[in-house]
């Protein structure tokens, strides 16, 4: 027994085991037995994904993508050569999707270490909330959260000012924050699926915007600020409730896709016309009774959809024109069916087609009005779209009178046909003009393209506030002394150079804006305006100098002067004392200095 024990000690010796380590030394010849660890870092590596990714990885389980991050965070702890390996290999990745048919309801921090993602597609499931970390993904151009449960955009998207596309459709969100302008180089919105009546005002500001998706949602009117996203190639509107479109729509030069079907359109806007790069054109199931012929400017350049639509009438020139509608002659007329009066000469239209059509035809064909007025008819547009008539306020800095906020009736018109139907029915001298228009306080005609004033303006003698900005108007008629009530009239932007006399027959005018028109002296006119408020005269040329200048620091009321410095140094030299001086200097913005 001795000898078997020195035995022993010998082999222990001969390969450099002492005794203390002996245990340990024996424990690695054994098989182990494994721990739970072992076991548990075992598991997740069968249920996470098996390298190599390839950059692109797709996850379909939730307990895999699990293990994922599980693997991610142990190799960064450098808990085993293994994970270390494995974080590794999916730092390289730069697309992750995961569509677990809305059973994720969080996303790991761990998302921190896929630095290189330019991709991230979480669609379908239950994501409320998104962890901080994200915003740390600096490479991400692509995020993809429709059909989640999102009901603000979570403030880590907010800084990935550098994302190209968004996708945040059917969530639960009713607003955008402010910041949401700030993505500068977005390129592609899909933004549908909400209990909204608008698009947000901070989606306009996204001018690098090339593709929109508005779709399945309850979008009722397109703001004209539409016309700013002049970079758009594809707008998708389908799915809304929109019934008409702004005229600015004709400004997206560059649109080669516009989505409008199943929506409650009763008109095609000829501002469609005006985009030469459409390809795609769809006005499937809306309410048009008609086809303007305008619409053969795309032919052979555009694709049209027009379907199920319940036409009336049709201009004989569009007979079989549109592929997907058969046209059969004489099946369809060139107008709409007009009903007839009734024993008191009234003929009502109920669609706002037959408006526009009545319109045109009454203020362009001379036998049609004539026969009208000498038959005694009148005409009734009950349950029409007409130019907009609504109660809004309007807030400023100086009095209540010209700026403050209070409820008046508004009556504005979004296209030169409004106001061609405003005239007409103005002829005719019916009830609709004290319904509509006698009652108005505030008249909105911007932006339209108007040479002159349509005559029916004045004779809305409620007026107290009249826009006419951007206009082409020339002249402005001695009829402008009936609106004894006008307090505000703007004229910005047209091109008068005179202003009439009868301008000082309103007891009530306190404010005129005329900047950038074409006028080269002040008009005389304006020292008896004397309840002024409010004067803009900057940028116009003002270059007379031989013609004589209003003491406009004599107007009792002139809080505010706005003009060029050109003719501001020849209505301060001359003012004829210290005080007018000082008065002056106020009106332009320079307080004095206390000597």
């Amino acid at each position: 027994m001795k000898h078997i024990v020195l035995a022993a000690l010998l082999f222990v010796n001969a390969i450099g085991i002492n005794a203390g380590n002996l245990q340990s030394y024996m424990e690695k010849k054994s098989p182990q037995t494994p721990t739970r660890a072992t076991l548990e870092s075992e598991k997740m590596f069968a249920l996470a994904p098996t390298p190599p990714f390839f950059e692109n990885l797709e996850i379909k389980e939730t307990k895999s993508l699990n293990a994922f991050f599980s693997l991610l965070e142990k190799g960064a702890k450098k808990e085993s050569k293994a994970a270390e390996q494995y974080l590794a290999q999916a730092k390289e990745i730069t697309s992750l999707k995961c569509d677990e048919n809305g059973k994720i309801t969080e996303l790991p921090p761990q998302i921190k270490y896929l630095q290189k993602l330019l991709t991230l597609d979480f669609c379908g499931n239950k994501l409320a909330t998104l962890p901080d970390e994200i915003s740390t993904l600096k490479n991400l151009r692509r995020l993809r959260l429709a059909h989640n449960k999102f009901t603000t955009i979570p403030t880590p998207i907010l800084k990935l000012v550098d994302l190209e596309e968004l996708n945040i459709c059917a969530n639960e969100i009713d607003k955008l924050p402010d910041e949401f302008k700030n993505f500068k180089k977005l390129q592609k919105l899909y933004f549908g699926g909400f209990n909204l009546p608008a698009l947000p005002p901070q989606i306009f500001d996204l001018e690098n915007l090339e593709k929109l998706s508005v779709v399945w949602g309850c979008v009722r009117q397109l703001s004209s600020k539409i016309g700013k996203l002049t970079n758009l190639k594809q707008l998708l509107l389908f799915n809304n409730k929109l019934s008409e479109l702004p005229k600015e729509i004709g400004d997206l030069t560059k649109l080669e896709t516009l989505e409008l079907q199943e929506n409650r359109i009763t008109t095609i806007s000829p501002h469609i016309f005006k985009l030469k790069n459409l390809e795609w054109l769809d006005f499937r199931n809306n309410q048009l009774i008609s086809i303007p012929e305008e619409i053969l400017e795309l032919k052979n350049r555009t694709e049209c959809r027009l379907k199920n639509n319940p036409l009336e009438y049709l201009p004989s020139c569009l007979y079989g024109f549109c592929e997907g509608l058969v046209f059969i002659d004489g099946l369809l007329g060139p107008e709409p069916p007009i009903p007839p009066a009734d024993k008191t000469g009234m003929i009502r239209f109920s669609h706002p087609e037959h408006v526009r059509w009545f319109s045109r035809k009454y203020t362009t064909n001379d036998s049609f009005r004539n026969e009208f007025k000498t038959k005694g008819q009148r005409a009734e547009f009950s349950g029409a779209i007409l130019p907009t008539v609504d109660s809004r306020g309007c807030y400023g800095q100086l009095s209540d009178k010209l700026y403050g906020y209070k409820e008046e009736l508004t009556l504005e018109c979004h296209s030169p046909e409004e106001v061609e139907l405003l005239q007409s029915i103005y002829e005719q001298q019916n009830d609709f003009i004290k319904l509509y228009m006698e009652e108005a306080k505030i008249l909105i005609l911007q932006g339209l393209g108007l040479r002159e004033i349509p005559d029916f303006v004045f004779e809305l003698t409620s007026l107290e506030r009249l826009f006419l900005e951007r206009n082409s108007i020339e002249k402005i008629p001695e009829e402008i002394g009936r609106l004894k009530n006008l307090a505000l009239i703007s004229l910005g932007e047209n091109n008068l150079h005179s202003l009439p006399d009868s301008l000082s027959d309103l007891p009530k005018l306190g404010g005129i804006i005329l900047s950038k028109n074409n006028f080269h002296h002040i008009p005389m006119v304006l020292r008896k305006c004397t309840e002024l408020e409010a004067l803009s005269l900057d940028l116009n040329p003002l270059d007379d100098q031989n013609a004589p200048l209003p003491h406009l620091e004599n107007l009792p009321n002139l809080k505010r002067l706005d003009i060029d410095d050109h003719p501001t140094r020849r209505l301060y030299a001359q003012c004829e004392n210290d005080e007018s001086k000082l008065k002056f200097m106020r009106l332009i913005g320079i307080e004095p200095k206390e000597k």
